[in-house]
């Protein structure tokens, strides 16, 4: 017995002598008790094959979903606990429901373990809906009362980690876009501060085109060094203080001869006359 759930409800049906299940019946359940539940299986499914079994065997489905829940194969006790639950057999019919339940819990339990999480709270729904209808049966039953509180708290705990769940999903989904974004606005960012350097670059360059041909025809204009080398070069040598003198003594006499010939006045330019009388 389950130390959380209470376990099967494990009758072990067999018909009459001379029924053509009872020794079917007989050797599953002796293999059941033995613990040996796949060979139990086969026995059960081999008298259910049986074309001498009309109608089917409820009992047989019983024993086989029940034997289906040892090996961990829920969904085929689920199924054959379905068929017995239609029993005639109030009692059968009873405990099929109450098994089926069980089955139905731990094959939600087993789902969630491997994340999937829909089918889990599908086999928790039914373990709620199929308690719940034994609990309102007459007598009350402590057992199927302690499953469905047991099943109602697996069902709303499922819904709060799918919840959760989503609310992850959500967020990590919202922190892709939004890193996703933040990337393409660092891209435009760069993109839109690399866009002016090329743009002064290719100022430059017309810059420099323009200047170039403002300068071209223009007769570059001589350096500083050869005006000077030139000017001194015009530039007449330096003469001595005695040879200044001698020279300012010369310019002084022609001056006053010239003055004395004004004072005569001889000097005065001939008439231009020709003394020939033709």
């Amino acid at each position: 017995m389950d130390r959380f759930l209470v376990g099967l409800m494990v009758f072990f049906l067999c018909t009459g002598f001379g029924d053509p299940v009872y020794t079917t019946n007989k050797e599953g359940n002796a293999l059941f008790e033995q613990g040996k539940f796949d060979e139990a299986l086969k026995t059960y499914s081999g008298g259910l094959s049986s074309e001498s079994l009309d109608p089917r065997s409820d009992r047989l489905d019983y024993n086989l979903g029940n034997t289906a829940i040892k090996t961990g194969d829920y969904e085929s006790a689920i199924k054959s606990l379905t068929l017995a639950g239609r029993s005639k057999d109030k009692k059968l019919r009873w405990n099929a429901i109450f098994n089926r339940g069980y089955a139905q819990i731990k094959g939600g339990d087993k789902a969630k373990e491997k994340g999937d999480l829909d089918s889990a709270g599908k086999m928790y729904e039914g373990a709620v809906a199929d308690y719940r209808h034994l609990a309102l049966m007459e007598p009350v039953d402590e057992n199927a009362i302690y499953n469905l509180e047991l099943a109602m708290k697996k069902l709303e705990k499922l819904k709060q980690d799918k919840k959760k769940k989503k609310d992850k999903d959500k967020k990590k989904d919202k922190d892709k876009k939004n890193k996703k974004d933040q990337n393409k606005e660092g891209r435009q960012e760069k993109s839109d501060q690399g866009a002016p350097e090329k743009e002064n670059s290719d100022n430059k360059e017309k810059k420099s085109g323009d200047n170039q041909k403002k300068n071209e025809g223009k007769k570059p204009a001589e350096s500083d060094d050869k005006d000077d080398t030139e000017k001194e070069k015009d530039q007449p040598k330096g003469i001595g203080k005695e040879q200044a003198e001698q020279v300012f003594n010369v310019i002084d006499e022609q001056e006053k001869k010239l003055r004395g010939k004004m004072k005569h006045g001889t000097g005065r330019p001939k008439d231009n006359k020709n003394d020939k009388d033709w």
